[in-house]
């Protein structure tokens, strides 16, 4: 079964209905699009991050197209390990500050000065202490300029039932927000059952970005905002079927 891409219209109706569509995703630092078409496909968009820190992720790190090859970048970390949860891990109080301003700096050289990019330096403030908290901000940033509307909520600060695998978790947060509809990223459709959540009175649903996005798909959202007028690089994260 295959649902259209709810509109910013649809959405804003659907604020006030007795089930909204709910979306969980640990938070990544400046993520590709179709993590965006996620955000965009909730009414109730929750930060999952109180689950166990993976090195390996797009948690702290991602990549751009630079004019010599891919160029990745990786925000420093301060005791990272993967025993830890995303929430208790700290960024790196003394490389930070000087990863931010290179960071910045390699941004210019790309991409030029812009108003967008000081609004960045705003968001990538040396005070700056939690991981979880710096790339949620990433998300909302990015969403707030492709006014992509959703309900951010985390999944620390929530009083769910902790126990269990992660479906476990993520029907007793869909139960929690009174979710008619759990949206999830096409890879996860073999992580959870769809008569799981039939039992909770939750249809399962899965998010199915079109297959050519071009190269910025591929890509940071920041390459698509540095690059594109916000219609635009909204128009890469929207362009997503909802599927059972």
């Amino acid at each position: 079964m295959s649902l259209a891409a709810p509109s910013v219209s649809s959405k804003r109706a659907s604020e006030t209905a007795p089930a909204p569509i709910v979306a969980v995703m640990q938070p990544y630092f400046f993520p590709a699009p179709r993590y965006f078409a996620l955000v965009d496909a909730a009414d109730i968009f929750v930060f999952f991050d109180d689950v166990q820190f993976v090195t390996k992720r797009w948690t702290h790190r991602n990549r751009l197209p630079g004019p010599d090859g891919e160029y990745r970048f990786t925000v420093p970390l301060e005791g990272r390990s993967q025993s830890r949860s995303i929430a208790d891990i700290a960024v790196h109080p003394g490389e930070y500050p000087r990863w931010r301003r290179k960071f910045l700096a390699t941004l210019r050289a790309f991409y030029g000065r812009s108003e967008r990019l000081d609004g960045l330096a705003d968001l990538l403030a040396p005070e700056t202490q939690s991981l979880a908290d710096l790339a949620a901000r990433s998300v909302q940033w990015a969403s707030n300029i492709m006014r992509i509307r959703t309900d951010f909520r985390r999944s620390s600060a929530m009083e769910y039932a902790r126990d269990g695998d992660g479906s476990t978790k993520i029907r007793s947060i869909s139960r929690m927000l009174g979710a008619g509809t759990y949206a999830n990223a096409a890879g996860g459709r073999a992580l959870y059952d769809h008569q799981a959540f039939q039992a909770d009175g939750v249809a399962l649903r899965f998010v199915e970005p079109a297959p050519d996005t071009g190269d910025a798909g591929d890509y940071s959202i920041l390459h698509a905002l540095l690059t594109r007028s916000p219609v635009e690089a909204r128009a890469l994260c929207t362009a997503y079927t909802l599927e059972a």
